[in-house]
């Protein structure tokens, strides 16, 4: 084996120096494996978002209203407006005037009477009413016009031409949207103390046989076997069963209960009924509802939530989808509801203004 001699460059001249080349790698990693058998337990995302969530005690509230509204119930008359766009106003020149192009009707004599006017003009689209403009001169003949209220009135979104608007009338408000909670209860109210007024009673027939149907003001809330305690009546007082539910003809099965009982008794201001649910008594009482508060003030303020249209959306019948968000917090720490309880529902109460 030869020996290798490398003579250095300072020894071949002395301006010469001997350099070190390195080569710089950085090594990074992006991946780490797993350790083996190193799992402790499987999480659930579902669990573990619903505990985060009810740690918290601050809301942002997002939602979407999808309106289903018409105006068949149009106004007849608004001397104010001069009649503009109600009932009385088919009677206007605007539409008996026959100096317009006529048509071929041979059953026309003469000028349009009050009634052949609203029979020639008056329209439904979309389960709006209203009309085409009857002025053939004007640009916009194929506009359709609602009739009082229009869709404007119950639109979401500010309505930039109110109806009673003056010069420089900034748009306003259709709806108020605000969050609440049940606070208070009243059991005191004649529809619901010692249970709830039973306002009506009639006679119907199951398998052949003659009973009594009992009506009451709101939803009973029962079911076929439900057990109730009727008081007040002459004639139907003590515990029975429920056997039916509605009438004759199946409507109202929210509002009126069934008995084995003849219709031979009477009713008076005073007939009342509980359901029993174990052999306790229910007892039933009125929610009264009041604004939540949040971060920065004591209730929610009229101005604490926008509404806009998203991206175009309308619904089957051409009415506007709107989306609302409250821009403050909603804060339900130390809120209870009126049995005393942690804040379990809020609730969107939306106001006609």
């Amino acid at each position: 084996m030869s020996r290798i001699k490398q003579r250095l460059n300072e020894e071949t001249s002395k301006t010469s120096v001997n350099e070190d080349n390195l080569l710089k790698i950085g090594l990074v990693g992006k991946e780490k494996l797993l350790p083996i058998l190193d799992i402790n337990r499987v999480v659930n995302s579902f669990e573990r978002f619903n505990v985060e969530r009810q740690r918290s005690k601050h809301y942002r509230i997002i939602g979407t209203i999808n309106p289903l509204v018409s105006n068949p119930l149009f106004n007849l008359s608004d001397s104010s407006k001069n009649n503009k766009y109600t009932w009385a106003g088919f009677n206007s020149y605007d539409f008996l005037d026959y100096s317009y192009p006529q048509d071929n009707d041979v059953n026309d004599d003469g000028d349009l009477t009050f009634s052949k006017s609203i029979k020639k003009y008056l329209l439904e689209k979309d389960g709006w009413f209203g009309y085409y403009d009857p002025n053939s001169l004007v640009s916009g003949l194929c506009n359709y016009i609602d009739m009082e209220p229009k869709r404007e009135r119950f639109s979401f979104l500010k309505d930039i031409a109110p109806f009673n608007n003056q010069q420089n009338t900034p748009p306003v408000k259709n709806w108020e949207l605000v969050i609440t909670y049940p606070k208070y209860m009243d059991k005191k109210h004649k529809m619901v103390k010692d249970g709830l007024l039973i306002l009506d009673r009639q006679t119907v027939e199951i398998s052949t046989k003659q009973m009594t149907s009992f009506g009451v003001g709101c939803e009973h809330n029962l079911q076929i076997g439900d057990s109730v305690k009727i008081t007040g009546t002459n004639g139907y007082n003590g515990t029975h069963t429920v056997v039916g539910l509605g009438l004759n003809n199946g409507d109202n099965k929210n509002y009126y209960f069934i008995l084995d009982l003849p219709n031979t008794g009477s009713i008076t201001n005073t007939s009342r009924f509980k359901k029993i649910i174990d052999g306790v008594e229910s007892e039933y009482y009125f929610r009264i509802f009041t604004k939540v508060k949040t971060r920065e003030s004591e209730i929610i303020e009229t101005d604490d939530y926008e509404t806009y249209q998203p991206g175009f959306s309308e619904n089957f019948f051409n009415d506007q989808i709107v989306q609302f968000v409250f821009n403050e917090d909603i804060d339900v720490s130390e809120l209870t509801d009126n049995l005393n309880r942690p804040l379990s529902e809020l609730y969107l109460t939306i106001i006609k203004t």
